[in-house]
């Protein structure tokens, strides 16, 4: 933790900048997929270098000094006749001897950049005159047409360079002109914008496109808020898909507060939102008193919000009816709200889950590009200590096995409840360990706390007893020589588990930990497979299937109402592949009930175990013809490095119209044809590295054929599978071994949003919930 005052975030931005600029942090997010910019200034988006080395070396550009100290800027075909003395800027260049000192000058004209802030801008009035002097420059150097064209294509480069889909853009519509004085008519504008709009979304598919918010100056008289409310309704009247809303702007401490137009406003026709400026102040009293009515009015968003919490009943609706508030960090900074971001009010909405959205304002005027430089001051500066990127990695886990989930610490900790019993004695080699009020005689039982009492060393018998628990050790190739000894220890980590947490209050508070720690992980919707266990009482009584499936559900709705960010689960009914055909009528029949029972709380049917050691699916393909359609299946199908009879599993699940899925598909790369039928019909195809690695197909992930799955776009779903057993918790260690190892040198975080996506579009979701997701 930084106490030296070096802490970029606890500085000025103008200051820390450079800090920022060569920290990794600042890099990953850079790459990283951000989503929409809702906040920013028309005029003030374009980066500083791109306004000095491309509009200001264009032809015919002429600039002035005015009286008020201003520079000006104007394209024309001859000397201006304004009263002021205008140079061509090209013979100002050149006569000058020295274009990096006329350039110089010229940047320091059109930011607010400085050394010395705090003796360049004493008060915030100094530093909102200069603010507002940019934009009289600026908007000089950017209304000849072709100068426009030029500014708004970059600004949508920029922002889409720095992984931002979306915009939406604050204005007036602009007197755009030719070199002859020629005004462009407003909708001839608004046409443009619209044009220049369709062509950058042409050339880049994946960006969303940009709105325009009108945005007058709160200082303007009845008569001209009468024009400008009449030229927002005709203007989204004829161009309903660009122009969205209204807002007002300028210096709130000095323009008028929005109880002075309610009335005109009100009366706005439906479709124009309202994303009210309000609350950009640190004063308490009339001016922050526009964030009361921006609420009133129904407003969609409100801009900055500063002072919102000093509103406390403001912001209960706020988070009542979700409107967005737009948090502009380093705009607060540099316009003198607060000075060290960790002091930024928003980090208290941020801890209590208010709907913020994070904007860059006016990102040039502060040498600033994107959105990254804010996103980095709210990650570092006002998130808490524990804030991660989890949340970007939001999607499903779908190939989860449902009592090989949770962190090894957790069941450890379940080790030490009163009523276990541990056996060594088992025929079978295995620890058991079973809750009882007296201990049956099927093995020579000792309370487990007793045993840990009398034990030297309880720090070494834990060791030990985590050892039963885990494939983890030190020297895993030498604990587990081939592939059969790694499957036998890890199918008889199920059995020792089993007998612990298949105690019934254990067993849901087990189930519930599950749930939160995939949450905590950023997961918001798994899929975990089994064959319901034989969850038991202290007095013998043994749930059925249909009373396990019922515990799955209750507690997945109660987590849900505890978490409403969770989609929620579903449970596949994944009974072993090593059957006989007798049991296998069993589990069909079992499937079938669940179905009638709990509708689509079950998601489908599997089959599980080693695949090497398993029946092919061909040898019950007659029995599994018998689902019904409504049935789908996931199963597990190529998770083996042999090619010949294991692997042709992955044909034979191709053969079922209700297969969804693949489970591990390892060997799907030896088979062309499976590979084209996979892609053409969007089988989405459920990778589980560590799993693979762990049980011995793939000692370098590098190798691991999922990277050629990867690489050639087919639709692959990143999953755990049994992540306790391997000394992992939740999805992200996945994830990285994929980011790090699987992808390509190129990748960025990009392709984990790509994965996110994957898995939400193979997840079997009703309409509404895939909405929410």
């Amino acid at each position: 933790m930084d106490t030296a005052g070096t802490f970029p975030p606890s500085r000025h931005f103008f200051l820390a900048r450079h800090d920022i600029e060569q920290s990794s942090v600042f890099s990953l997010i850079r790459r990283m997929p951000k989503g929409a910019s809702l906040h920013g200034h028309t005029f003030s988006l374009a980066s500083t270098n791109f306004l000095i080395n491309n509009l200001t070396y264009l032809p015919q550009l002429y600039i002035c000094v005015d009286t008020a100290g201003v520079l000006n800027f104007k394209f024309s075909e001859k000397v201006p006749d304004d009263n002021c003395d205008w140079v061509l800027l090209e013979m100002l260049r050149a006569s000058s001897g020295n274009a990096t000192f006329v350039d110089e000058f010229l940047r320091k004209q059109i930011t607010l950049e400085t050394d010395h802030p705090t003796e360049a801008y004493p008060t915030i009035t100094e530093v909102w005159e200069k603010f507002q002097d940019i934009f009289t420059t600026v908007n000089g150097l950017t209304r000849w047409r072709v100068a426009f064209e030029m500014y708004y294509n970059q600004v949508l480069q920029e922002f889409y360079e720095d992984n931002v889909m979306y915009l939406e853009i604050r204005g007036t519509i602009p007197k755009i002109y030719d070199l002859d004085g020629t005004i462009m008519p407003w909708k001839d504008f608004l046409t443009l914008m619209n044009q220049l709009n369709k062509q950058f979304s042409a050339l880049h598919p994946d960006f969303l496109g940009t709105k325009l918010i009108i945005s007058p100056s709160r200082t303007i008289n009845d008569s001209v808020m009468d024009a400008d409310i009449q030229r927002v309704v005709e203007a989204h009247k004829a161009f309903p898909d660009l122009v969205v809303g209204f807002d007002l702007v300028g210096q709130e401490d000095k323009g008028k507060s929005l109880l002075n137009f309610t009335n005109k406003l009100l009366h706005l026709p439906p479709g124009i939102d309202f994303f009210f400026h309000a609350g950009e102040t640190n004063w308490e009293g009339v001016t922050d008193m526009n964030l009361v009515d921006a609420v009133l009015m129904n407003a969609t968003r409100i801009g900055h919000g500063y002072a919102l919490n000093k509103h406390p009943l403001v912001l209960e609706r706020i988070k009542e009816k979700d409107i967005g508030i737009e948090v502009n960090p380093i705009s607060n900074q540099v316009l003198m709200l607060v000075d060290d971001m960790r002091n930024h009010p928003a980090a208290t909405l941020l801890a209590d889950d208010y709907p913020v959205v994070i904007s860059p304002d006016d990102p040039s005027f502060w040498g600033a590009k994107g959105l990254s430089y804010d996103m980095y001051e709210v990650f570092m500066g006002m998130a808490g200590v524990e804030a991660d990127l989890n949340s970007l990695l939001s999607g499903g886990a779908l190939h989860l096995h449902d009592t090989g989930l949770v962190s090894t610490d957790y069941v450890m900790n379940l080790t030490y409840r009163s009523g276990l019993f541990m056996c060594t004695t088992d025929p079978s080699g295995l620890l058991r360990l079973h809750f009882f009020v007296t201990p049956d005689t099927s093995c020579e039982w000792e309370e487990l706390s007793a045993v840990r009492r009398r034990s030297e060393d309880v720090t070494e018998f834990d060791h030990r007893l985590r050892k039963n628990l885990t494939m983890v050790v030190n020297n895993p190739r030498e604990r587990y020589p081939n592939i059969n000894a790694a499957w036998r220890k890890f199918s008889g980590l199920f059995s020792v588990v089993n007998g612990m947490v298949t105690y019934k209050p254990l067993f849901e508070e087990y189930y519930y930990q599950t749930l939160q720690e995939f949450l905590n992980d950023g997961v918001t919707y798994i899929e975990l497979r089994g064959v319901l266990p034989n969850v038991y009482d202290l007095d013998g009584t043994i749930h059925s299937g249909i009373e396990v499936m019922r515990i799955y559900e209750e507690v997945t709705r109660r987590f849900q109402n505890n978490n409403p960010e969770f989609i929620g689960a579903k449970f596949i009914y994944a009974p072993s592949r090593r059957v006989d055909n007798e049991t296998m009528d069993r589990y069909l029949n079992m499937t079938l009930n669940l179905k009638n029972t709990f509708g689509s709380f079950l998601a489908g049917f599997d089959l599980v175990g080693q695949e090497d050691r398993g029946r092919p699916l061909k040898d019950l393909a007659e029995k599994l013809l018998q689902f019904p359609e409504d049935i789908n299946l996931f199963f597990h199908a190529g998770e083996t490095n042999w090619q010949g009879m294991t692997d042709e599993n992955l044909i034979d699940t191709l053969m079922f119209n209700a297969t969804k899925r693949i489970g591990h598909g390892y060997a799907l790369l030896k088979h062309p044809l499976a590979l084209r039928e996979v892609k053409r019909r969007g089988i989405a195809l459920e990778i589980n590295p560590i799993s693979n690695q762990v049980l011995m197909l793939v000692e370098d992930l590098r190798n691991h054929p999922a990277a050629a799955l990867l690489a050639d776009d087919y639709p692959v779903v990143i999953s755990s599978d049994d992540p306790s057993f391997w000394g992992a918790k939740g999805l992200s260690y996945d994830m990285y071994e994929v980011f790090m190892g699987m992808a390509g040198v190129e990748a960025d975080l990009k392709l984990l949003k790509q994965l996110a996506i994957n898995s939400i579009e193979a997840v079997i979701l009703t309409a509404c919930k895939y909405l929410k997701f």
